[in-house]
Parts: structure tokens; C-alpha cells; sequence
């Protein structure tokens, strides 16, 4: 039997449909030839800073934390979902699993994550890669499946932009909120985010009304609005690239 896992729910209903597998159980789907299961995005996750001293460590103290090796555990209420992957993955009768995390990076962690949490003996592995999800993209390449091996590298991409986002977020947060007294998030998404924000704000702020030139044409009672601006002493140029217009 083959077990393919799919990254969420809708997309292993999606290849099942596909595939013509539609007998429906607790977590997956089945022919018996196929097995269609599925997470929920990510199961696993990145311990916490705390769960590799046994206890509650200050904010501020034994910074920068660098864990050897990164480790992980299940996020809360997948537990089931899990058991249901792992028991059809270690089967005696799977002799493949199909990854099928989308076509990307964070697609191949996540179910190889579940892998590497759950599989208990060698099983042949392979990749099903959709850049789409139409019927005929999905038996197409489950024909062509390459072996997943041959993401290895999206794989380590993805885990190495995992450990810098912990690393970046866990440090920085506890670092700067004890520095600060008060819980202050920093992360690399969070932080340009943040900025963009605030240059906005003050952008509005020191906004000041000017008036300006703008082309407008009304024909038909159909009106278009140029995207070009011009100060108030350029009516010249305005007036310029109007008659460009009207006579082109």
C-alpha cells in the first residue's frame, strides 16, 4: 500500500478525488492500494526555551540560548491526527509514503518533520510534487514521483530558516523585554512589518495638503484619470503632456 501525506486536509481530499479514492475513515482515506492522510500544516514545533532546562528560565538570563541539537514536539490537540499518520506509515503493508507537503520549502519540512517523529523502520520515500492541484497535474506526477531524497536541499532551506526564526525570535524577545520590563515580540517577520507600520504613521503625521495638476479626460461620460502629478508651478508641463495626449 502507498500513504500519501498531504499537508492539510483539503489538499489530501483533493488527491484523493484525483486518484479515485474515496472510502472515507478516521483521518485518511483508502482503496487499499492508496492511503490518502493529512496534517494541518505543522504538527511538530520547536520546544520552547524553557523545555530544554527542565524549567522556567528569567527572560533575561542565559542569553544568547543556542540549542545542540534543535528539538521538537507536538503541538497541542494533533496528537490524534498524529497516532493515525504514524500507524499507517508503519504498517507492514505501506511500502512507500508520498510526501505531498505543498510545492515549496515549509511543504517539505512539514511532513518530513512527521517523519522523522513517527516512522520507525526504513520505508521507500518518495515526493509528489504539484505546482497545481487539477486532477490532471496530480496524476501526472504521481507517475513522475522522484524520490524524496532528491529534496534534500529544499529540506535543509527550510530547517535553517526555521532554527534562524526561533533563534532570532526567542533571544531578541527575551533579551529586549527584560531590558524593557514588558513583553516586547521581535522576529524576522515582525520587525520589518513593524517598521513599515510605523514609517506610515509618521508619514501621516508630517503629511502636508498641496494642490496639484492632474490629467483627467471625460469622453462619453467614460472618465479616465491619468496617474501623473504635477506641482502647482508645472502647469506648463501639464499642459504639455495633454496636448501629447490629445493628439496621439
Amino acid at each position: 500500500m502507498k500513504v500519501i501525506i498531504a499537508e492539510k486536509p483539503n489538499l489530501g481530499r483533493t488527491i484523493a478525488s484525483a486518484l479515485g479514492v474515496y472510502d472515507k475513515y478516521g483521518g485518511y482515506l483508502s482503496n487499499g492500494e492508496i492511503a490518502v492522510t493529512y496534517a494541518f500544516g505543522h504538527l511538530l514545533e520547536l520546544k520552547d526555551m524553557d523545555a530544554y532546562f527542565g524549567h522556567k528560565v528569567p527572560w533575561g538570563e542565559n542569553l544568547p540560548f543556542y540549542p545542540d541539537p534543535f528539538e521538537f514536539d507536538l503541538k497541542k490537540n494533533v496528537k490524534k491526527q498524529f497516532d493515525i499518520i504514524c500507524n499507517l506509515i508503519n504498517s507492514s503493508e505501506t511500502d512507500e509514503i508520498i510526501c505531498a507537503g505543498d510545492a515549496d520549502r515549509e511543504g517539505e519540512v512539514i511532513v518530513r518533520l512527521i517523519l522523522s517523529a513517527g516512522l520507525k523502520s526504513y520505508k521507500k520515500i518518495t515526493r509528489l510534487w504539484l505546482p497545481d492541484q487539477t486532477p490532471q497535474t496530480i496524476i501526472k506526477q504521481m507517475k513522475e514521483r522522484k524520490l524524496d531524497s532528491e529534496y534534500d536541499n529544499l529540506y535543509y532551506e527550510g530547517l535553517a530558516r526555521t532554527y534562524i526564526d526561533w533563534i532570532l525570535g526567542i533571544n531578541l524577545t527575551r533579551s529586549i523585554s527584560s531590558i524593557a520590563s514588558q513583553t516586547m515580540s521581535i522576529g524576522r517577520v515582525i520587525c520589518p512589518i513593524v517598521i513599515a507600520i510605523y514609517e506610515r504613521e509618521k508619514a501621516i503625521e508630517k503629511f502636508v495638503a498641496q494642490k496639484y495638476y492632474s490629467l483627467v479626460s471625460n469622453v462619453d461620460g467614460v472618465e479616465l484619470v491619468s496617474k501623473l502629478k504635477f506641482d502647482i508651478n508645472e502647469r506648463s508641463d501639464a499642459l504639455s503632456v495633454c496636448n501629447d495626449y490629445n493628439t496621439s
